[in-house]
């Protein structure tokens, strides 16, 4: 299998335990008129020592090195500063590739199916200094047939002229950044997702970091996509339905504004307005607590904490400190 007029932008920070496996399953691919343009993202591990180690295994192999203010959309648009070729693969420095998955991916886009294509991954999740093996998932994400979507994550194949119109990665979406890029894709073509596996994810054994994601401000981003997408119905409801407890946290209050109403109109109390919320309270705890096993602060955070600042995010605009990013290539 031969692959031609494609640029790999691989972006890693601080995963010297892994990179080699994606550089490794990249130096096993036949490659033609290709560029593979790694960044690293300001590592304070060996990362770009590996990187620069596959000159002499992977022709036109370029190390690029970002410092100062990074974040992966610095990344990513320091690769596409180099990128040449026809089509675009960004991928995450710790994912082993598949090939079978570039063939059927170009196979759309050549056919005019598709303007990029993404799929689903294997996971491998090791202990913190990755000398174990804990657990594997066989798929992070459910996906059984060939269909349009208009968001994905940060790995994906996509043809020159659509990057082109989507432009550069928006690098004040420090998360977030892979749904805002797809999404922009998706207003200007077909971006499709394929039930074939791109590849194996190998990362640390994973822990949920929602509080600190809380306490940094980061529901403020999915309120702020929201408002960038919202004259496009589809999307904006799309973004809604998939955080489950902004969908509650709205439900919720379109019953507090029902039974106010109620109140206003009929003999309905402010009593029973209350009774009725603290029933649909109940309910959501019983269903997310009881059957689901959500941890409690884990409810209470992403059910009724988060979705204020999320809301928030939709109607105003959170001004953010960016400084200076450092490019520097390294190997050419």
């Amino acid at each position: 299998m031969i692959f031609s007029n494609m640029s790999f932008i691989i972006i890693a920070r601080n995963e010297s335990p892994v990179i080699g496996k994606c550089l490794d399953s990249v130096a096993a691919m036949t490659l033609d008129n290709c560029e593979v343009i790694c960044v690293d993202s300001g590592s304070t591990d060996d990362t770009l020592e590996v990187m620069k180690s596959y000159v002499d295994r992977i022709a036109n192999l370029r190390v690029v090195q970002c410092s100062g203010f990074v974040n992966a959309a610095v990344a990513r648009n320091a690769g596409m500063r180099f990128a040449t070729k026809k089509y675009i693969f960004f991928v995450d420095g710790d994912v082993e590739l598949y090939p079978d998955f570039i063939s059927e991916a170009l196979d759309r886009i050549q056919s005019g199916r598709a303007d990029a294509v993404t799929g689903k991954l294997r996971e491998i999740q090791y202990s913190s200094d990755y000398k174990d093996e804990i657990r594997r998932v066989v798929r992070r994400k459910e996906m059984t047939e060939e269909k349009k979507c208009l968001i994905t994550g940060g790995i994906f194949i996509a043809t020159r002229k659509i990057v082109d119109k989507a432009g550069t990665w928006d690098h004040s979406f420090v998360r977030l950044q892979d749904f805002d890029y797809t999404l922009r894709i998706s207003r200007h073509g077909t971006l499709i997702q394929l039930p074939q596996f791109v590849g194996v994810h190998h990362t640390q054994e994973f822990h949920d970091r929602s509080w600190e994601h809380f306490r940094k401000g980061y529901p403020l981003l999915r309120g702020r996509l929201i408002r960038k997408n919202i004259d496009i119905p589809s999307a904006m409801f799309m973004l809604i339905r998939s955080d489950r407890g902004l969908a509650t946290f709205l439900l919720l209050c379109i019953v507090l504004l029902c039974g106010l109403v109620m109140a206003l109109l009929t003999s309905f109390t402010y009593a029973n307005v209350g009774q009725l919320l603290l029933a649909c309270l109940i309910c959501d705890f019983l269903y997310s607590v009881v059957v689901k096993r959500q941890k409690l602060n884990q409810w209470l955070l992403h059910n009724y904490l988060s979705p204020p600042l999320i809301l928030f995010g939709i109607f105003m605009e959170i001004k953010q400190q960016i400084g200076p990013t450092e490019i520097k290539t390294i190997v050419q």
